[in-house]
């Protein structure tokens, strides 16, 4: 298919539809993950990327091998593991022998990785408290029911 045609045919979804879903999903993550680094970035957490604060969202309380968390993430045990040296440097996980299998490794949380999930929660909160500002309670609660209705479906 030539390029003008592929141009013409989005410029008419564009014109129809507005922006896609897809795209206005990721423009809103982006907004959303900025604010909220922004946040750690005032409790003391500069040096913390978007990669790792996710792989530290989804580290169980208890803990989690690095199979569990490339299965969970979508990510290959090689990126997780990359993730978890640079958490590890940082003070915020520690890898343990898992008692199940000796050859697997568990990660958990330090007691430093624990703060930062307690600072998480709490900028979390602000975050969500502007953008409910921002639209509105009701289509805020509308908003994240919708979200989780589309999350249900997988």
């Amino acid at each position: 298919m030539e390029q003008q045609t592929v141009i013409d045919k989005f410029q008419a979804f564009v014109a129809a539809e507005g922006d896609t879903l897809l795209r206005l999903l990721f423009w809103a993550e982006q907004a959303v993950a900025q604010q909220l680094l922004a946040g750690l970035k005032e409790r003391g957490y500069d040096d913390v990327s978007m990669a790792e604060l996710r792989l530290m969202q989804q580290l169980c309380l208890s803990g989690a091998r690095i199979t569990e968390l490339a299965e969970r993430m979508k990510l290959s045990k090689q990126a997780i593991g990359q993730l978890i040296d640079s958490l590890e440097k940082k003070g915020l996980v520690v890898r343990s022998p898992d008692p199940e299998d000796r050859r697997a490794k568990t990660i958990s949380y330090t007691t430093q990785g624990y703060q930062f999930i307690a600072d998480v929660i709490d900028a979390t909160l602000v975050v969500e408290q502007t953008i409910s500002q921002l639209t509105g309670s009701e289509n805020y609660q509308r908003l994240k029911s919708s979200l989780q209705q589309i999350c249900d479906v997988q």
